[in-house]
């Protein structure tokens, strides 16, 4: 590693106070690059190379970086924030995003380091006895955080934001810098917190100001009302799939503490609720062919009610439960036939993994024998799988002849590809902590087998070869995460680099459960659980596994989310969740301000495997406030950094001494490689953690059902702990194949519910108001007389509704 020129930093940094960010950009990535020469592409998306030039074993985690301690770091730090500064200024935020990003690894390497004479795990904080270092490490997470509240993230803006300020508290009053105090403080804090995310203040205003980073949705509920009592009803919990366009869904739960527990199964045609497909939908019929004209609908309610009628009558006759407002109808299929004693008598917190050539279910319980329901007999059936611990199981903590401990696997990732079946993490009857197990079933030889990780989690030390122990992750199987040769970095090539195109297991987010570890007396037992903020995924032909960045606009940490890989899109959608590292907080006009310890998710995420969009960053400096981004209860706007004009070209030189400047650092925003974008949806599901969010193999159709939220985050006249629910929505977006053509974006704003909360159709302002009682059954809402009286005229005109 060559020396760090101190002196090119502190020219960089006196060039960005005068506003002569071009110039800075060359000579903060100049410094840079100095600290690897054999390297010449930053920010390090695809990791650094190893000292003989073949690729990076890991994307985050380098033998560079962990080696860098003090004033190195600190100067290294410093040159990325300088360049993420630089292109903040210019409003090129995804190359921002990405260099504050790099400070982080840069912060994570330090866990790395050879000096730790004990490696640490994730939940420990780390930081040198260093003001400068503190003071680089918070800049980068405000600064990002700045720039998600303006492109609308307010999960991850304010994550990035309590970071700041929790990852540094506790520490001698000596690192509380008047430069690190100006960063961050309580007050503004608190204005995160009072952000829900969505907002519903001003989720319908939001447009996409950068398209390579955001992407237009839209949810669309299926019924006009909830399937409760007509089908599997409200619950969280439960296991579901989707397959030949059927919606499946067994066991659950309506409330964790106090049941019921159910283990019927029931499915749902989905092609029901095409446009169009009426009739054919509350008859049970085949969709009409691709491309085909929609069926004509007769507008007189009385063909209607005689339809439904007929639909709930055959219906009945066939054993179904119908929601007569839409003709949905739900079907019940043979209960789980075996004992459930290995977890309680309850169905519930298990997973399908679904096989298309073989048209089978596979239920993932942690019992060795694997049950299946054939999808096309629609029968249970049993496979007698084996398993020989090897020595190295014995190692890992495998005790007797089977790998999980009381033959059960709760919350644990689930994925298959071609015959091989496999499951990470979750927690089983020795650990309620969650575990890093990575396990195989092959379903040719029907012989299970542990490819990584531990039983229980280690006492002492962490392995940062591998995941921590978690439950509730996202697990997917999906092709290389694969940058462009221009990304990559002067490397040769190695036996070790994956084929392209090779399927790899990702794992990503999810947390340990050190609250529940108490109940047991195990290590690492703590009041608070932990949610992770990584992205890891195993090599599925060669073995091994490996950190990836998370680049883009993606969503902040959480845990308990509903998550799908599109096959048919090459991306995955991620919805919801839950994270206990986040605060939130209320304060309800007339009513005592309410804190949480505990943030719910109702934000969607799309991960774009193809990378493709528009080139180019968009035009404009970074504005001075967030537009229309204002919590009602404060009355406060977040305000973003004003930036200082350049100064005149005949603006004397920084030094007399200045060498010739360097090259320029490239920006991605020229760039096509996978990235995540936040939708943008102007309603959204009700906050909740645990939905099922499954993709459509067959039309690539996107459906979210079910999960839960606690009352108290949620407002509701009811007095339960935790709320249920049991709706079906429809995600659509607005790229090739979305099914978006249909959206209408301004009829939306004024109509879309807001999670719990109707939108006034007149004024716009999101609460608990009525629903319109006519014909439209309750799909504009009214904030008041005065409102209705404003807005009947055009709701009528545009709805065509009429009083009832």
């Amino acid at each position: 590693m060559a020396t760090l020129n101190l002196h090119e930093v502190d020219m960089g940094e006196k060039r960005l106070e005068h506003g002569r960010v071009e110039e800075a950009k060359r000579v903060f990535y100049d410094t840079v690059k100095h600290t690897c020469p054999n390297f010449g592409v930053f920010p390090s998306l695809n990791g650094i190379p190893e000292d003989n030039g073949s690729p990076a074993e890991d994307r985050i985690r380098n033998k560079l970086y962990s080696a860098l301690d003090g004033w190195p770091a600190i100067r290294l730090m410093t040159a990325c924030n300088g360049l993420g500064k630089s292109f903040m200024m210019d409003g090129d935020f995804e190359t921002a995003l990405a260099w504050f990003e790099e400070v982080d690894t840069i912060y994570r390497n330090q866990y790395f380091s050879p000096e730790q004479p004990k490696p640490l795990f994730s939940w420990f904080d780390h930081n040198l006895d260093s003001p400068d270092f503190i003071l680089q490490r918070v800049t980068a997470l405000v600064l990002s955080s700045r720039i998600f509240l303006y492109l609308g993230n307010t999960a991850t803006a304010g994550q990035r934001y309590h970071q700041a300020l929790d990852t540094t508290k506790n520490l001698r009053s000596a690192l509380y810098t008047p430069e690190y105090r100006a960063l961050v403080n309580n007050n503004r804090l608190r204005e995160h917190m009072l952000i829900r995310n969505p907002d519903p203040a001003f989720c319908h205003t939001l447009m996409v100001s950068n398209p390579r980073l955001q992407v237009l949705g839209s949810w669309k509920k299926l019924g006009e009302r909830d399937f409760a009592g007509k089908g599997p009803g409200a619950r969280l919990q439960f296991s579901s799939f989707i397959w030949n366009s059927h919606l499946y869904v067994f066991g659950g739960t309506k409330d964790n503490l106090y049941g019921p527990w159910h283990k019927d199964f029931w499915c749902i045609d989905l092609r029901q609720f095409e446009e169009g497909a009426g009739e054919r939908g509350a008859k049970g019929g085949e969709p009409s062919a691709e491309g085909s004209e929609p069926s004509t609908v007769k507008k007189k309610l009385t063909g209607a009610q005689r339809r439904a009628a007929a639909a709930a009558a055959a219906a009945a006759a066939a054993g179904k439960t119908t929601d007569t407002s839409t003709g949905a109808s739900w079907r019940e299929l043979p209960s789980y036939p075996r004992s459930l004693a290995f977890n309680g008598g309850r169905a519930t917190s298990f997973g399908f993994v679904v096989h298309p050539g073989r048209k089978r279910a596979y239920l993932i319980t942690g019992k060795r024998d694997v049950d299946f329901f054939d999808l096309t007999t629609e029968k249970w059936g049993v496979i007698n799988a084996s398993y020989i611990p090897t020595s190295n199981d014995r190692k890992a903590g495998v005790k007797g002849d089977w790998i999980f401990p009381g033959s059960n696997i709760l919350n644990a990732g689930r994925a298959i590809h071609g015959d091989k079946i496999y499951i990470f993490g979750g927690t089983h009857g020795t650990t309620l902590l969650g575990c890093n197990l990575l396990v195989e079933l092959d379903l040719k030889t029907e012989v299970w087998k542990r490819l990584s990780g531990y039983v229980v989690p280690l006492e002492d030390v962490a392995d940062h070869s591998l995941p921590d122990p978690r439950d509730s992750p996202c697990c997917w199987i999906a092709p290389e995460i694969e940058y462009p040769e221009s990304l990559r970095g002067t490397v040769s090539a190695s036996k070790g680099q994956a084929t392209k195109g090779s399927p790899r297991l990702y794992i990503m987010y999810g947390q340990i459960n050190r609250d529940g570890a108490i109940l047991k007396g195990e290590k690492h037992g703590a009041n608070k659980s932990f949610t992770y903020n990584d992205f890891w995924s195993w090599d599925l032909q060669r073995g091994g596994w490996r950190r990836e960045t998370i680049v883009g606009n993606p969503p902040a940490q959480r845990t308990e989310m509903g998550y799908t890989y599109n096959e048919r899109l090459h991306k995955v959608i991620l919805f919801g969740g839950y994270t206990n590292a986040v605060p939130s907080r209320v304060e309800p006009p007339g009513s005592a301000a309410k804190e949480f310890d505990f943030t719910y998710y109702g934000d969607t995420f799309m991960f774009d495997y193809d990378g493709v969009g528009p080139s180019g960053a968009p035009s404009g400096a970074f504005p001075d406030l967030l537009v229309n981004c204002r919590e009602p209860a404060t009355g406060h706007q977040l305000a973003l950094p004003s930036t200082k004009a350049e100064q005149p070209l005949n603006t004397p030189a920084v030094s007399a001494n200045e060498p010739s400047l360097p090259e320029a650092p490239p920006s991605l925003s020229t760039q096509e490689y996978p990235r995540w974008r936040h939708v943008l949806t102007r309603g959204f599901p009700t906050y909740r953690c645990q939905p099922a969010l499954h993709s459509d193999p067959d039309t690539g159709k996107v459906y979210l059902y079910g999960g839960f939220t606690t009352s108290d985050f949620i407002p509701t006249r009811k007095a339960f702990a935790t709320r249920s629910f049991g709706d079906l929505w429809q995600l659509r977006i607005d790229i090739e194949g979305g099914d978006f053509s249909q959206v209408d974006l301004e009829d939306e704003a004024r109509t879309a519910r807001a999670g719990p909360w109707l939108r006034c159709f007149t004024c716009g302002n999101a609460g608990r108001w009525k629903k319109c009682s006519g014909q439209c059954k309750g799909l504009a809402g009214f904030c008041g007389v005065e409102c209705q009286k404003e807005g009947w005229k055009e709701h009528k005109r545009i709805h065509k509704c009429r009083k009832v």
